[in-house]
């Protein structure tokens, strides 16, 4: 046995021989963690029953927050035993926003935080974030939420922004999965219980998605759809990894109440704007979202399992949107035009055994842009604007597809591949620059040239890249010359443009 664990064993046996009044006077010290008390529970049968109420009731019901967020009713029932698991429970965080300088309260007491504030997740909150972060199954998840409504708890308001909405809704974060699942069990055990919630009567979540962050960051390409890129949700149920049955639950949703997605927002209720109020669903980026699908499975982290299933996905929401009444012919025309090209994309894929992005992007790229040039330039029934500066009216539609105003694919598709050889050159850069500092360096402070160079070579490498490249003003006239022109008529070689050395 090591001379620490003697100590330690020395240490805990001096702690078990105090008094039991010195006992209950440490176990009732305020400067104590919950994880403190946890600690101490552990030691002997003694201090397990001394420490129970600290440790069941103590740190805002630490125990109870730690079994809902890991779906464990065996430790749910302890907190019911001890009379820790009250029905009004909220477990408080911080949020970094800035509020104005407003008093809040808190357990009865009024603090002024600086920059911060308090938010409380309930029950289904908690439980809710445990499943997106893969803790426990889809089967947890459902007899937890079952045996919390049935006792009394608050599963179906869910935190939204900042404060708890009045309407049960599917928390945002269930849909996430969907993005960030790396199998297809994963995904099933999301959409089985979204599913189970609705059932519940659970309406779909206000606002949209967001375009979930990896880490590692993916190399060798830089996705159209950045990450972090706030989706509505319209925009992240058309994304590939979200099957079909999702699109489904919101045409039901919204039929259910009367209504379509080409009803005007003047038949809405005031409650019912989470169905869209005025959403508009520009074509480029539907076009970026399954540009992303197939070339991005570190971004969006699904991937197609046979060449035909982002296609056989597309085509079953196109006929979900015709059956809900949710497009108008020209929105029909325009989304099967896009699943033509999906499908020009698939046979391609077949007969090359595969879609490399260095080889195929400016191709696919081209096909998916040509598919819905017609309706860009030379028709105008699809309605074209300003997403940022249109007004939305009460004459506007509940979702309405629409075309950004001048746009040119090929400019998109050159800065993004632009976007990775820049990444490149300054990785390749700092890599450089810090072993020629080594090398200079092995008499001096390795670690401070370490330092030096880290600090400087990403500023060197990025005057050294702008020095080096082509005249972006010449770049920039390029641009608008090709703008005046059809770019469905270019040749594919046209396409092929990168910026920079």
């Amino acid at each position: 046995m090591s001379i620490t664990s003697n100590n330690t064993n020395i240490q805990q046996s001096s702690l078990l021989n105090l008094p039991i009044e010195i006992l209950l006077m440490i176990i009732e010290d305020r400067s104590l963690q919950w994880e403190d008390h946890r600690n101490l529970r552990r030691l002997s049968s003694c201090l397990f029953h001394l420490t129970g109420k600290q440790v069941y009731r103590g740190n805002n019901f630490h125990a109870f927050w730690y079994a809902c967020a890991h779906a464990r009713l065996d430790i749910i029932a302890d907190c019911v035993e001890h009379d820790a698991a009250p029905t009004d429970f909220k477990c408080y965080r911080m949020k970094s926003t800035e509020r104005n300088g407003k008093l809040f309260k808190l357990e009865g007491k009024d603090f002024k935080p600086p920059r911060r504030y308090y938010v409380g997740y309930g029950p289904g909150d908690l439980l809710s974030s445990g499943f997106r972060k893969g803790i426990f199954s889809a089967d947890q998840y459902i007899s937890a939420w079952k045996w919390l409504s049935e006792n009394g708890y608050d599963v179906i308001t869910h935190l939204e922004g900042t404060w708890h909405r009045l309407f049960p809704r599917i928390p945002k974060s269930l849909f996430e999965v969907l993005s960030t699942a790396t199998d297809q069990d994963r995904r099933q055990d999301a959409s089985r219980v979204i599913h189970f919630l609705s059932s519940k009567g659970l309406k779909m979540p206000y606002g949209g998605m967001i375009r979930p962050c990896m880490d590692p960051k993916p190399t060798g390409y830089y996705p159209f759809l950045y990450e972090g890129y706030h989706m509505s949700m319209f925009e992240g149920l058309l994304q590939s990894p979200c099957p079909p049955s999702m699109l489904k639950l919101y045409l039901k949703e919204v039929d259910d109440q009367g209504l379509t997605l080409k009803s005007s927002l003047s038949k809405l209720g005031r409650d019912d704007n989470a169905y869209g109020r005025g959403k508009m669903t520009s074509v480029q980026i539907i076009l970026g979202i399954l540009f992303d699908d197939i070339f991005a499975p570190t971004v969006s982290i699904w991937k197609a399992e046979n060449p035909e299933d982002m296609g056989d996905i597309f085509e079953a929401k196109i006929a979900l949107l015709v059956e809900y009444r949710g497009v108008s012919d020209v929105e029909r025309r325009l989304l099967e035009d896009i699943l033509g090209s999906l499908r020009r994309i698939e046979a391609r894929n077949r007969a090359q055994g595969g879609l490399e992005f260095d080889r195929d992007a400016v191709w696919c790229w081209r096909e998916l842009c040509i598919s819905v040039s017609k309706y860009i330039l030379h028709d105008t029934a699809l309605k074209e604007r300003d997403h940022s500066f249109d007004p939305i009216t009460d004459e506007s539609k509940l979702h309405e597809f629409y075309s950004c105003r001048e746009w040119f694919p090929p400019a998109d598709l050159a800065m993004a591949r632009t976007e990775v050889l820049y990444e490149d050159f300054i990785e390749d850069s700092i890599e450089d620059s810090i072993e020629d500092s080594i090398e200079d360096s092995i008499e001096d402070s390795i670690e401070d040239s370490i330092e030096d160079s880290i600090e400087y070579s990403i500023e060197d490498s990025i005057e050294y890249y702008i020095e080096d490249s082509t005249d972006w003003d010449k770049e920039k006239a390029q641009i608008d010359e090709w703008a005046v022109a059809e770019w469905d008529k270019m040749p594919l070689d046209a396409w092929d443009v990168v910026f920079g050395p």
